[in-house]
This record gives C-alpha cells, sequence and structure tokens, in this order.
C-alpha cells in the first residue's frame, strides 16, 4: 500500500483566498449591476476553488489507491488525444464563432417586419 505525503496546506491556500476574494468583488460587482464583470468574477471563483481541491488531493487521483504518476497514460496516447483535441477545437470554435455572431447580430428594420408582417406604404 502506498503511503500518501500530506503537505501543510499552504500551498493551496492562495487558491482558495483567490476564490473568496473572487466571490466577495463578484457579489459587489452584482449589487452595481455590472453583469458582465460578475461572469468573469464568478469563472475565476470557481476555476480557483476546483484548483484548490485538486491541489488538495495531489499526488492522489483516487485517495488511497492511485497517484498521478500511476495514472499517467503512456506517450503515443497522450499525443494521439492531442492530436485530436486540435482537430475537434478547429472544426467547433468557427462553428461557435459563426453561432454566438448570427444571434448576437444587431436586428435591423422595425418590430413588424420580424414576424412577416409589413407595414402598409
Amino acid at each position: 500500500m502506498t503511503v500518501l505525503r500530506r503537505e501543510s496546506g499552504c500551498e493551496r491556500l492562495p487558491l482558495i483566498v483567490l476564490s473568496a476574494v473572487s466571490g466577495v468583488v463578484g457579489l459587489s460587482l452584482l449589487t452595481r449591476r455590472r453583469y458582465v464583470a460578475v461572469r468573469g468574477a464568478a469563472a475565476l471563483a470557481v476555476a480557483a476553488i476546483l484548483w484548490a481541491w485538486g491541489a488538495a488531493q495531489y499526488p492522489a487521483m483516487l485517495v488511497g489507491s492511485l497517484t498521478v504518476d500511476q495514472a499517467a497514460s503512456q506517450p503515443a496516447v497522450l499525443s494521439a488525444c492531442l492530436i485530436a483535441l486540435a482537430c475537434g477545437a478547429v472544426l467547433l470554435i468557427p462553428a461557435l464563432w459563426l453561432l454566438y455572431g448570427t444571434f448576437q447580430r444587431a436586428h435591423t428594420g422595425d418590430a413588424s417586419n420580424m414576424h412577416g408582417h409589413t407595414s402598409p406604404q
């Protein structure tokens, strides 16, 4: 059985503090109705707490039974996964960009033309 080394917790404390500060900043931005900035603060808070959780578990993947080194795959498999990820990104990113642009485009014309009605002339 592998004995896991436990750290003092100091290496993940900055991530926890970053998450807490981001949460407070997000709440203050919310009271000021800065909704776009709130999204960024919330995303940072969630990302920081997830990184802190991962740092707390390191080097264990499954506590008590599997470490990161034991779970690592062969270099050929990792290369194939990265190539597949890059090919998927080449297809997906332009499609998402087009989709976002289609629905965020400003509508031209008046409201009566949007539902197939024509305005009297």
